[in-house]
């Protein structure tokens, strides 16, 4: 004997089941669009563009900050610098500027860390650890923990240096000028070192 259902309760059943099925579908458009963009969610290979360092290149690379100093001041000692020293303590010098000034590469920040953007066309001399790379990219990201730059004429911090410290505020900034190497920051100096080997050591290991 069929089931008699009155007509109220049959049109609550219907809408209890449209409700179902459109929440149901709505859920599966969101779960398959959701999965199509895994693959596009941001990274650090979308912030390279502002920050693209490939008409630089080649960078020099030093094992170390002390002898890459003594280098540089032999090669450019009428010419200002800047590089970063990475977090395994190797020093990239990335731009040759005049005897007046220098402009390079920022670095890029990325969950925590800052990252120089190296184009992957001329290998690296060195290895680095925590370098991300991507599959097909052309870059290679290598994690650094300092920015130093050289001036020549004048050793004094300029407004841009100060300007610079305070947008890269949770980078190291270093400024080298003659036998001396300034930790800064946006407020000025934070210690100023006589050149040697030992405060040299010092510094870059930090």
């Amino acid at each position: 004997m069929p089931i008699k259902m009155k007509r109220s309760s049959l049109y609550r059943s219907l809408i209890l089941l449209t409700i179902i099925g459109t929440g149901t579908y709505t859920n599966f458009l969101i779960t398959t669009q959701l999965w199509n963009n895994q693959g596009n969610l941001p990274n650090i290979e979308h912030q390279v563009q502002p920050t693209k360092t490939d008409e630089i290149s080649p960078f020099k690379e030093y094992e170390n900050l002390c002898e890459g100093l003594k280098e540089i001041a032999m090669e450019y000692p009428l010419r200002e610098i800047q590089g970063f020293i990475s977090e395994d303590n190797r020093m990239i010098v990335t731009a040759v500027g005049s005897i007046y000034k220098v402009i390079g590469p920022k670095p890029i920040f990325y969950e925590g860390k800052y990252y120089l953007a190296w184009n992957k066309l001329i290998k690296p001399s060195h290895s680095y650890s925590g370098v991300i790379q991507y599959k097909g990219s052309d870059y290679l990201f290598i994690p650094v923990k300092a920015m130093f730059h050289s001036h020549v004429i004048d050793g004094a911090l300029s407004e841009m240096d100060l300007q610079t410290a305070k947008k890269l505020s949770r980078l190291r900034h270093l400024l080298i000028k003659n036998d001396r190497i300034i930790d800064f920051n946006e407020f000025g100096p934070k210690s100023i070192q006589k050149y040697s080997e030992k405060a040299c050591q010092y510094i870059a290991f930090r």
